[in-house]
């Protein structure tokens, strides 16, 4: 697990040096915090660190709200805190919290009628409601997948699962033009037919299969990237790293990122299976669906199989806030 997160650093590092000194430096900086955290939670009872489940659920649900009422306005979206000069992102933040009030919740209380598992459901709706409306669509499907997807391997029940789809559409039918946004439904529509806005819907698609493509066996080389150091990709430091990566060293430079990724999943894999009780299983086997979703869609993102929904690639992108949720995640599971 350690050589596969040191592996990853090195990329992130890599290739930051090679687009933007001045990103370097901070990234460093929140790897030295994030290292900092990650060695101090390892030494707490994971336990007794989520046994005040509704404290940490309160706790979730006002610091995704701070951003709708004191946030920081970019490009149209209210997803960042300001603090001291540093823009966070309470939606990456709070994963882990609001992975870790699930794994204790499904390990103290068992639902026992569809009551109890629609008023779960509920209430895990509420923060990815919070997220949806910020907007970030992304981080919203994110948590969605992680959240019901632990639910639905604890409780496989298919009349239970197909009242809630059935709910979940008529609320869709009825609220769903208020909640998501025209953009975001440009973007599905741009996913499918790139070219027929090249210069303004399809822009970052397009340039990020450029990019990728360009790159052939070998790369254009470290720091030789047109795409990328010429600026004609957009987000080339966050959500569409791998597209950096791809162009700059090439079908090389992916094969040995993917083989890092597969050490880390494979690891935490084997952690998910030696769990000593139920709580561990949960909140291993949520954090693992949550990272490996956020993965694969970035990384189906950057070679247009998948609508561009803003997420970055973990442990890989700049960005304090995911680097430091995921590092947090990781200890927790260690």
């Amino acid at each position: 697990m350690l050589v596969a997160i040191l592996g990853l650093l090195g990329f992130n590092l890599l290739m930051l040096w090679g687009l933007e000194r001045e990103l370097f430096w901070r990234q460093a900086q929140f790897w030295f915090l994030g290292g900092a955290i990650f060695y101090s939670i390892r030494r707490i009872d994971r336990k007794d660190l989520f046994s005040h489940r509704w404290i940490i659920y309160l706790f979730a649900l006002g610091f995704l709200s701070l951003p709708l009422i004191i946030g920081q306005v970019i490009r149209g979206s209210n997803r960042w805190l300001n603090l001291a000069g540093w823009s966070i992102q309470p939606s990456e933040l709070v994963k882990p919290w609001l992975i870790g009030f699930l794994a204790d919740y499904l390990s103290q209380k068992r639902l026992k009628t569809f009551g109890d598992f629609f008023l779960l459901l509920f209430l895990l709706g509420l923060p990815v409601f919070l997220v949806l409306i910020q907007p970030d669509l992304g981080s919203a499907a994110v948590m969605t997948v992680a959240l019901v997807g632990l639910v639905f391997l604890v409780y496989p029940r298919w009349s239970w699962w197909l009242a809630v789809i059935l709910i979940s559409l008529g609320l869709g039918l009825v609220f769903g033009s208020r909640i998501i946004h025209p953009y975001q439904w440009d973007r599905v529509v741009t996913f499918l037919n790139p070219y027929q806005d090249p210069l303004g819907k399809g822009y970052n698609l397009i340039q990020a299969r450029l990019a990728i493509g360009s790159g052939g066996w070998l790369g254009r080389g470290f720091g030789l990237g047109r795409q990328t150091q010429l600026a004609y990709l957009p987000e080339r430091h966050t959500d569409f790293i791998f597209a950096t990566i791809a162009e700059e060293l090439g079908f090389i430079g992916v094969v040995f990122l993917l083989f890092f990724y597969y050490h880390f999943f494979y690891h935490l894999t084997k952690k998910i299976f030696t769990s000593r009780d139920k709580f561990f299983f949960y909140l291993r086997m949520g954090v693992f669906i949550q990272l490996l979703a956020q993965t694969s869609v970035n990384l189906a993102m950057n070679l247009g199989l998948f609508p561009v929904v803003g997420l970055p690639l973990p442990l890989v992108s700049y960005g304090g806030s995911s680097l430091i949720s995921t590092l947090f995640s990781l200890a927790l599971i260690i």
